[in-house]
């Protein structure tokens, strides 16, 4: 990147940091772009694109959430707690770095208004994401003597539009389409025009994603005309689910004003697959899943190709990019910059959930090396089919009924953790997330 003005040298860790791990170091992007927002998927591994869920942040990673979230809810929207500081605070660089992160959507089911053979929802969604740099210090030199000293606020602003279509006949199959912008603050480039120390930027790129959910028992019951069960009142599940999302798809992000550049976006492509079994029940007429656990794998590639490394000439790989779906996927194993994530959560009651996995880094920013994932999380809708199963609330009728069957309140849990030496180390992510069925 060159610019019409004099750049300064900063004091800046994430320009410091970015890519140093990575023979990509060329180029730059708005790292919002690849940042994982979602407090849920981050205790699994940020397996995000492929596990359905009922958490608005879910479309960020794949917009196709929208579409399986439409087939059965109205509404959803969470936001963080609070903020979270990213990379431990950019605690060596003498600033705050922070993220904040809010999503909601709205979803239709057509089935509840029209006479379809086939299930059918479309929904509609709006995301943001911020990422606050601080004010890291820049200096400048005239003629080797120290000529300026000072800091500059940066920061990093998402905006995504999401469409979703859903269709439900035996398997269920969500599509998704977003709209994305990016508005940036990058401090320490001094501008001979204005005289102002720091520098707007902006892009905007758009994502689509597809995935499917395979429910095996149930498809089995159907076509053996009957329900499977293991004892007269214990039934149980099988889903097998595939994800694929194709984000970021733009050319690149645009400097504004006189020291005008471009960079690149993180284009990228990212497969996932995994397995839920459980135990399902009823409680006073209402499905109830006992235990369900989850074994899930995915896999990222950034789809930058240098035909030219010393020069910046590269282009966007096609399809899965460095990809391959059986040794990622099955396997698990990684293979050059390709980001194989791990991650399991254990389910009880529909009140508790507990999460794991690992995070391969891959080509990422943020971070070089294996990271661990950790999470939890707490479900109003569980805590009242609980209460109903030992007749302490009324859930066949009354308020208790209308809140089981229309309405959950979730709190979600994460933290990530490494060797002390890594930025990532100790990040904990906390979000609210309300569903309305």
């Amino acid at each position: 990147m060159k610019g019409q003005g004099q750049k300064m040298k900063k004091l800046s860790f994430v320009l410091s940091f970015l890519f140093a791990t990575s023979s990509l170091a060329v180029a730059q992007f708005p790292e919002i772009m690849e940042i994982p927002t979602s407090a849920e998927a981050n205790g699994i591994g940020d397996i995000a694109a492929s596990i359905p869920s009922s958490n608005a942040m879910a479309t960020f990673a794949n917009p196709a959430q929208l579409g399986i979230f439409s087939l059965s809810g109205i509404f959803n929207a969470s936001t963080y707690v609070n903020k979270t500081p990213w990379l431990g605070g950019a605690k060596y660089t003498g600033t705050d770095f922070t993220l904040n992160a809010s999503a909601a959507n709205v979803g239709i089911n057509l089935g509840r208004y029209l006479d379809l053979p086939i299930g059918c929802s479309i929904g509609a969604g709006y995301s943001s994401a911020y990422f606050d740099e601080g004010s890291p210090f820049w200096y400048t030199y005239n003629n080797g003597v120290l000529d300026s000293l000072g800091a500059s606020p940066e920061w990093q602003k998402q905006e995504n539009y999401t469409i979703g279509l859903g269709v439900d006949w035996l398997i269920k199959l969500g599509l998704g389409y977003s709209f994305e912008t990016v508005n940036l603050e990058e401090g320490g480039y001094y501008d001979t025009t204005t005289g102002i120390y720091s520098l707007p930027g902006k892009t905007s790129a758009h994502s689509f994603g597809v995935m499917v959910q395979i429910p095996v028992a149930e498809i089995v019951s159907r076509l053996a005309n009957q329900q499977i069960m293991l004892t007269p009142k214990l039934q149980p599940t099988l889903d097998i689910n595939l994800g694929y999302a194709r984000r970021n798809i733009g050319d690149a992000w645009v400097h504004l004003g006189s020291n005008s550049g471009t960079g690149l976006v993180p284009r990228s492509a990212t497969l996932g697959l995994n397995f839920e079994i459980g135990l399902r029940t009823t409680v006073q007429d209402r499905d109830w899943n006992l235990f369900s656990l989850t074994w899930a794998r995915e896999a990222e590639d950034v789809l930058i190709a240098y035909s030219s490394f010393s020069q910046g000439v590269f282009t966007y790989e096609p399809g899965l990019g460095d990809i391959e779906p059986f040794n990622n996927l099955v396997l698990g194993k990684q293979n050059g910059y390709v980001d194989v994530r791990k991650g399991w959560q254990v389910q009880l009651a529909e009140l508790v959930y507990i999460r794991g996995g690992s995070d391969g880094g891959g080509w990422t920013y943020y971070v070089s090396g294996t990271y661990y994932t950790f999470g939890a999380s707490g479900a109003l809708n569980g805590l009242l089919k609980l209460l109903g199963a030992f007749h302490i609330v009324d859930i066949q009728n009354g308020p208790f009924a209308f809140l089981v069957d229309h309405l959950d309140l979730q709190y979600n849990y994460s933290r990530y953790s490494s060797g002390e030496n890594m930025n990532v180390n100790g990040t904990t992510f906390k979000a609210i997330n309300l569903v309305i069925k």
